[in-house]
């Protein structure tokens, strides 16, 4: 990894700790681009299943699923029939 990519992803994961949730949300995406072997990205991920706000959990749940990584179980399991008008309902039906 040359020094620009790493710090490019120094400064993806320091947005998942941005003060704004949909910052952060946002930050989980783009961490979800990295080579699925990165541990760095995968635990960024894992890190924000704790996240204070709803959809910020949910998005690095999906991001996890889509890289093969369970951790996100708990957090897909427990929501329940959910909402159309939900910023991450489109994600949710499509996860593999």
């Amino acid at each position: 990894m040359g020094r620009g990519t790493s710090e490019a992803v120094a400064a993806v994961l320091e947005r998942t700790r941005d003060a704004d949730a949909g910052v952060r949300a946002y930050a989980c995406k783009v961490l979800a681009r990295s080579p699925k072997g990165s541990p760095v990205a995968t635990d960024a991920l894992a890190a924000r299943l704790r996240d204070e706000d709803e959809t910020v959990r949910v998005t690095a749940a999906v991001e996890l699923a889509r890289r093969g990584d369970g951790r996100g179980g708990e957090v897909l399991g427990g929501l329940g029939p959910v909402d159309p008008n939900a910023p991450y309902y489109w994600e949710l039906r499509y996860l593999p």
